[in-house]
């Protein structure tokens, strides 16, 4: 396991999700995820259970790019008064 800006993730071979932040606020939610697959790194922003941006990444230096914005919005969404929903590891 490595750690980036506090979050856990692991670059093991396929499917592996190295990054997920999910927040709730009055019964919304908000999720931002990378996972690994077999053809680089799949970015996803749900809202609500539903997915509303999917990037498709080959390069690690997007990825980073990704998961930084990420967090800004999470951090954002936290200034609103959103929580962090806890996610098993």
């Amino acid at each position: 396991m490595t750690y980036w800006y506090g979050r856990m993730y692991n670059l093991s071979t396929g499917g592996v999700m190295i990054f997920m932040r999910k927040l709730r606020s009055e019964g919304q939610t908000r999720a931002f995820t990378v996972q690994r697959d077999l053809e680089g790194w799949a970015a996803r922003e749900e809202e609500n259970n539903h997915t509303v941006k999917v990037v498709h990444c080959h390069d690690w230096h997007q990825v980073e790019r990704l998961m930084t914005l990420f967090e800004l919005k999470a951090s954002e969404l936290q200034q609103d008064g959103w929580r962090e929903v806890p996610h098993p590891e």
